[in-house]
């Protein structure tokens, strides 16, 4: 039989042989997908874990410097657990005996004289202490007492002054403004440094907010600065001057700055999550407007870079939460001028005296408000009168209207107070409240002058090296510390009293 060949059929083709190394493009894409999603999907993880960890173990200022930046880290910022929005209230007050205490004058009223000195309080809470001698506190006043009345014994207004211009007085323009002050952007919780910085280079000052900040404010987590401190800065470190005192008025600003002198006010200021001291840079002001121009190196200077505009009003009403305090940084050869138009109150002595009936005046006038009580006890603590001080103080967190818990970040005096007449465990208490909420070396500082009177050597100690080291300047807690370990600390003498 022989052999048939079978013939394939029509159409059909003989199928390739199938090569192995010819690559599947498709299946080499989607595997190649799949493994940049899963990189991909760890790479954010892990930034997801690592970003917000090593964002928060910046400095405060430098997470604030790149949330500026980059806006959406700002939402990578710890969330601080405040554990009060008040300050704790005080003992029960005896009514009659704050009547008892109005009732009759405070201070005496003396006119000021070339002799006058003052001598202030320890330093942590002395605002208005010459820090170098300067005519200031003598015959500048003298000088210019041909165009400044002088007061007489009983001269100080028995109501709140408003200072209104009198025939010796230029009128003031309806309104001015300042030329030739450039914003300086502040970093976190460093308006004091910048607000300086603004009015020094004002002046001429080659220096910038770096360095006023870690001059100042060695530490970057110091939430405040004090006036003391911006002032200090000033005379030891510029070619210029500097003061600062109290219950100022706003037409006295607006002379200060129709008149060209630089002028910084301590004012509240309300952020989103409550109250919190604040400096403002006085850029102007205009009359009809009612409006004060403000240099603010938080907000900024405004759209059109004249300032925000602060109606006067609202602004006396914040101002008032310090007592109406401002800082003047004048050049050397205008002294006599300022002190022509500071009257008296040139004189820091006088000006206490003036704040002490000032602040008398206005708890008469508005009771229910914590901060002129507290107002007055801040100035019956820096004339020395700690026992009415105490009883101010008390009153002032038993208002309708508490104290926000961010006041004793920067208000000092009540500790001084209740720390000269005894009451030690009222100290505590506060500096504990306050410290429960930041690092505040004031409070820190305090805390340890109790716990030594007290007999806590090894707490005090501890305390005092604390502030030292979250601020090297505080050398009142270095002579504190130096006495408590050489034997040599001595407690406040007073005897525990609250009578008037």
């Amino acid at each position: 039989m022989s052999d048939v060949l079978e013939r394939a059929p029509d159409g059909y083709v003989e199928p390739q042989a199938v090569h192995p190394h010819r690559l599947n493009w498709v299946k080499w894409g989607l595997g190649c997908f799949g493994v940049s999603m899963i990189l991909i999907s760890g790479v954010v993880l892990a930034g997801l874990i690592i970003l917000p960890i090593a964002f928060r173990s910046l400095p405060p200022e430098d997470q604030s410097r790149l949330a500026e930046k980059i806006p959406v880290l700002g939402t990578l910022r710890p969330t601080r657990v405040y554990r009060a929005t008040t300050l704790p209230t005080a003992q029960s007050v005896d009514e009659t005996q704050i009547a008892a205490i109005l009732s009759v004058a405070l201070v005496t009223t003396e006119t000021p004289t070339p002799t006058v000195t003052f001598t202030s309080a320890p330093e942590p809470t002395s605002l208005l202490s010459t820090i170098t001698p300067t005519p200031l506190l003598g015959q500048v006043v003298a000088a210019a007492a041909t165009n400044t009345p002088q007061p007489t014994p009983t001269s100080l207004p028995t109501a709140i002054p408003t200072n209104p211009p009198t025939p010796t007085e230029p009128p003031l323009p309806v309104n001015y403004h300042l030329t030739g002050i450039k914003r300086v952007y502040q970093k976190w919780n460093d308006c004091g440094p910048a607000n300086l910085t603004q009015v020094l280079q004002y002046y001429g000052w080659s220096g910038n907010e770096d360095d006023a900040r870690t001059a100042i404010k060695p530490n970057a987590d110091d939430r405040n600065v004090s006036p003391r401190e911006l002032v200090n800065f000033v005379l030891n470190k510029t070619g210029v001057k500097s003061l600062v005192r109290v219950v100022g008025t706003l037409h006295l600003i607006k002379r200060l700055v129709s008149n060209n002198f630089g002028v910084i006010m301590e004012t509240g200021y309300n952020l989103q999550d409550g109250w919190a001291g604040h400096y403002l840079t006085v850029l102007g002001y205009d009359d009809n407007a009612q409006i004060m121009y403000g240099g603010d190196t938080n907000l900024g200077f405004g759209a059109d870079g004249l300032g925000q505009q602060e109606k006067y009003d609202d602004l006396d009403k914040r101002w008032q939460h310090f007592n109406r305090l401002y800082i003047v940084v004048y050049p050397r050869e205008r002294e006599l001028e300022l002190a022509a138009i500071l009257g008296p109150d040139a004189d820091p002595s006088y000006n206490l005296r003036h704040a002490v009936e000032f602040a008398q005046q206005e708890v008469k006038q508005d009771p229910e408000n914590p901060f002129v009580w507290h107002n007055l006890g801040a100035a019956l603590t820096q004339i020395g009168d700690y026992r009415r001080a105490i009883t101010m103080f008390d009153k002032s967190r038993n208002t309708g209207i508490q104290l926000p818990w961010r006041f004793l970040w920067y208000q000092f005096y009540v500790f001084e107070a209740y720390y000269k007449m005894g009451y030690y465990n009222e100290v505590k208490d506060l500096a504990n409240v306050t410290l429960a909420n930041a690092t505040i070396e004031e409070a820190l500082y305090w805390r340890g002058m109790v716990e030594a009177a007290m007999g806590d050597k090894a707490s005090a100690v501890i305390d005092f090296k604390a502030v030292l080291k979250f601020n090297p300047n505080f050398s009142a807690a270095a002579d504190a510390l130096a006495q408590v370990q050489n034997g040599t600390f001595q407690p406040p003498v007073a005897a525990k009293q609250a009578s008037p």
